[in-house]
């Protein structure tokens, strides 16, 4: 039995390396996670007093397949780590059919979430997400009102600056330590 498990076991990692290199690689307008920020990027989209700072946010309007949206990109130490749209809410539909397309060959996760407000109304927030080599990329046709949408892709490098930010808030040098030695 021990033996029929050990020879089991290599197939499951193939089977598990092949499945996580099938994720595809999440770019937008040909800018990818971990991209070095360059001059004529930050010259057109960052503001001018954030050259030399570790956290940099650039925004730019652009269309993504006939969709406009308005794009916020945050480099940590002049690398990209994540990015998020803003959209309005009634084109979702038309932002989620070109990410389909986009990510034809890779499984996406379709949910709804309520939302309840302060009155008593209640409301669907639709959700959709791809899990990417650098992250999930999630659209929701609600974000912070009813009428923009938000997507944002929570990438490793992101969650990895967020927990270095919420370690750095706390003050505690032994924190800041473990999580050195275990990151």
């Amino acid at each position: 039995m021990i033996l029929k498990n050990l020879l089991f076991l290599p197939i499951l990692l193939v089977s598990a390396t092949v499945y996580a290199s099938e994720k595809p690689e999440f770019d937008i307008d040909g800018l990818k996670i971990g991209d070095e920020l360059t001059e004529e990027f930050s010259e057109q989209y960052c503001r001018n007093g954030d050259s030399g700072k570790r956290e940099i946010e650039c925004k730019r309007n652009q269309d993504i397949d006939g969709v406009p949206v308005s794009v916020l990109y945050l480099f940590y130490d002049d690398s990209l780590v994540t990015v998020s749209l803003s959209f309005e809410s009634k084109v979702f539909s038309r932002l989620v059919r070109t990410y389909r397309n986009k990510y034809a060959d890779s499984p996406y996760e379709q949910f709804d979430e309520p939302i309840l407000l302060g009155n008593g109304d209640e409301f669907t927030n639709e959700k959709v997400s791809w899990a990417t080599r650098e992250g999930d990329f999630v659209i929701e046709k609600y974000g912070h009102n009813f009428k923009q949408g938000y997507a944002h892709l929570d990438s490793h490098k992101y969650s990895k600056y967020i927990n270095k930010k919420v370690n750095q808030r706390s003050g505690g040098k032994l924190i800041s330590l473990f999580s050195e030695i275990f990151n």
